[in-house]
């Protein structure tokens, strides 16, 4: 698996300077080559499954830097002078990154400060989000907006029985049940309209913790299945048996972004 990711774009660099702390610099070479495939926001993924929300910024003489969000990466996983680091284009906006240390060997990245946990990074978030033309919103209003459009749906549909269409490709909601707790499969559906077709990869993101995690898709025949790294998913945001909740992809950020729906 490592090694078709890697078949894909891919640069290194190596932390020489102290103003990696602020921003980084990708190698001229590989923006002129790749430069459209280049997002606008991006996810940084680590080896450990965590992933960072960062801007790429485009300079009027064709560098390419990671800025907003960068710092917050590099403090996350305790990036030092003299480490050598790998980057992978594995997907629209999604980025993969092994760090290796100062020994010549590729460094576990460590679990710590890894959520989206303070105001800033929600803050962050929402800029990030503005940047691409959209309006400014958290996405915990974004959540109550979604909550009373339903509730509006429902209403319609006692008014007028029959012509309110519930059904959507980029959503579904399931009880959470024990065997949800080692897998959660995708319709085809799903993941064709998302285009997740072909993706070896996609992003989590829990709602409420503003918590991302990247998981491997394992295609079975008729539908896609979240790998092992789901359960960890259900542990650290404290999802519980018996509640429901919804799967929605959202386009704008590439994500699977999971809510529950409070009855």
């Amino acid at each position: 698996m490592e090694g078709k990711q890697r078949s894909k774009p891919s640069f290194f660099k190596v932390l020489f300077s102290e103003d990696f702390t602020r921003q980084l610099r990708l190698p001229t070479a590989f923006v002129k080559k790749h430069g459209e495939l280049l997002p606008e926001n991006a996810l940084l993924t680590a080896s450990s499954g965590k992933s960072w929300a960062v801007k790429l910024e485009h300079t009027e003489d064709e560098e390419c830097y990671f800025t907003r969000g960068w710092p917050k990466f590099v403090e996350d996983l305790g990036l030092r002078m003299g480490e050598f680091m790998l980057f992978w284009l594995a997907g629209k906006s999604i980025i993969h990154v092994s760090v290796y240390g100062i020994s010549g060997c590729e460094r576990e990245i460590s679990n710590r400060k890894l959520e989206f946990e303070s105001s800033d990074s929600a803050e962050e978030v929402e800029i990030l989000s503005a940047d691409c033309g959209l309006a400014k919103r958290s996405y915990r209003a974004e959540a109550k907006n979604k909550r009373a459009k339903t509730s509006f749906l429902e209403e319609e549909a006692a008014r007028n029985p029959g012509n309110v269409d519930y059904s959507s490709p980029l959503y579904f909601e399931i009880v959470l049940k024990k065997h949800h707790r080692s897998r959660v499969s995708l319709r085809v559906e799903f993941a064709k309209v998302s285009g997740l077709i072909g993706e070896k990869r996609v992003v989590l993101e829990y709602v409420p913790k503003q918590h991302f995690t990247s998981v491997e898709l394992d295609r079975k025949p008729g539908f896609f299945r979240l790998d092992m790294a789901w359960s960890g998913f259900i542990k650290e945001n404290g999802l519980i048996l018996g509640r429901t909740y919804s799967f929605e992809f959202n386009p704008r950020k590439n994500v699977i972004q999971v809510d529950e729906i409070k009855k």
